[in-house]
C-alpha cells in the first residue's frame, strides 16, 4: 500500500484549515461579531477599524498562514523520515 506524497497531504491540510477559518464567525475582543458590526482596536496609540466582512476575510488569511505552516511541518517531518531511512 503506497502512502500519499507529502505535498498532497500538505495541500489537504492547507485547504482544510482555510475552509474551517472561513466558516468561523469573526470575533472582536472575544465578542462574536455579526454583519454590520465594526471592530476598533487600539495599539500603541494607533486605532484600526475593521468591518465584519474585513474580519471574516482576515480569518481566511489566517487559515492560509496556518495551512502553510502545517504543510511545512508535515513536509519537514516527511523529509527527515526519508533521510533517516536512507542513512540506514
Amino acid at each position: 500500500m503506497s502512502k500519499p506524497p507529502v505535498a498532497i497531504t500538505g495541500l489537504g491540510i492547507l485547504l482544510l484549515l482555510m475552509t474551517l477559518n472561513s466558516l468561523r464567525t469573526p470575533h472582536c475582543d472575544g465578542e462574536e461579531m455579526s454583519p454590520g458590526d465594526v471592530c476598533t482596536t487600539v495599539r500603541a496609540t494607533v486605532a484600526t477599524s475593521r468591518t465584519y466582512e474585513e474580519m471574516k476575510a482576515f480569518g481566511v488569511g489566517e487559515g492560509v498562514v496556518l495551512g502553510l505552516g502545517a504543510t511545512a511541518l508535515v513536509g519537514g517531518a516527511g523529509w527527515l523520515v526519508v533521510l533517516r531511512r536512507r542513512t540506514r
